[in-house]
């Protein structure tokens, strides 16, 4: 059962990565449908509302409690949700792919941070990684750095 549920578990982490990639295109198709950010994140917005809600009730799962709620509500808002429109919106200026890369390289900031907010200590392991993701987001970003509003 327990190697059942692994599989299931990397199953899942997979689509779920395969649908994160996938992201960026679908916003680039909606934008050249003349669909606007707000827009098309209500609508992402919504749809995972809708989803999630179906499952609960399928499941018969139970809802948080009123503080979690708030705490998930604020953190979905604040966090997800502005983030998302910051992403949203980059792919008016830039590739996709440039993007998304950028978005990724948020483990060279957590790690950072760790360092100068929580004073983690500096390994050579980290020091390592942070060159190894760094210099890999250089080399696929190659030379554009040149932002340009699509004319319209």
């Amino acid at each position: 059962m327990k190697k059942q549920k692994k599989n299931n578990g990397i199953f899942l982490v997979a689509i779920s990565a395969i649908s994160f990639g996938f992201t960026p295109i679908f916003a680039k198709m909606a934008y050249s449908a003349n669909v606007g950010t707000f827009t098309l994140l209500f609508l992402r917005f919504s749809v995972a509302a809708l989803f999630m809600f179906s499952l609960i009730f399928i499941r018969k799962l139970s809802f948080p409690s009123k503080k979690e709620s708030i705490l998930f509500l604020l953190l979905g808002f604040f966090g997800y949700a502005g983030q998302s429109c910051c992403y949203f919106m980059a792919l008016n200026y830039a590739s996709a792919g440039v993007v998304s890369l950028l978005l990724y390289t948020y483990p060279a900031f957590v790690m950072l941070g760790s360092v100068l907010f929580m004073k983690e200590k500096v390994s050579v392991l980290k020091i390592i990684s942070l060159i190894l993701s760094l210099t890999g987001a250089l080399v696929i970003i190659g030379g554009e750095f040149n932002a340009k509003k699509k004319k319209e």
